[in-house]
């Protein structure tokens, strides 16, 4: 986006999870929520998977389905075994998002990190956003433990 003068983009190309820009903020107790930790168990091709209640028809007519078949299109002539430059340049900006999130995390820990489990879920599955909140609630409950005593000092 283009702001003020410059090209802005999204933060986790430098900070994945803002931990110390939160505490930077104030805040005195910091959860965090690492979503890409499970990135490298996706499929090798990010636009194959489909949950179970997609409509191939409903697919078709949107953008995004729309994009998978283009996509697919393009892959035609390729074997599953050989990657697309898409899935690597998206798989090496989340090995380097993931390096860079841990070495961070290492100097700034949050009281609490949350890991939801769902590497099947894409950036782009805005569909899929009921799975997604099923599988933050679970991640939450099993950090119960340790958000408790937090909620319960302030």
């Amino acid at each position: 986006m283009w702001f003020d003068g410059y090209w802005l983009v999204d933060g986790a190309v430098v900070n994945p999870v803002p931990i110390s820009l939160t505490r930077a903020l104030g805040a005195d107790i910091v959860i965090a929520v690492d979503l890409q930790h499970d990135a490298h168990l996706m499929q090798q091709d990010l636009f194959s998977v489909r949950s179970e209640a997609e409509e191939p028809a409903v697919m078709a007519d949107s953008w995004r389905g729309r994009l998978r078949e283009r996509i697919g299109k393009m892959r035609i002539k390729k074997t599953n075994l050989t990657p697309t430059a898409m899935e690597i340049m998206s798989t090496s900006i989340q090995v380097l998002e993931n390096r860079l999130k841990r070495n961070r995390m290492a100097g700034d820990p949050p009281d609490v990190l949350i890991q939801p489990y769902c590497p099947q879920i894409s950036t782009l599955d805005f569909h899929r956003a009921e799975e997604a909140i099923a599988a933050g609630t679970m991640a939450v409950e099993k950090q119960l433990e340790q958000l408790l005593p937090l909620i319960k000092q302030k």
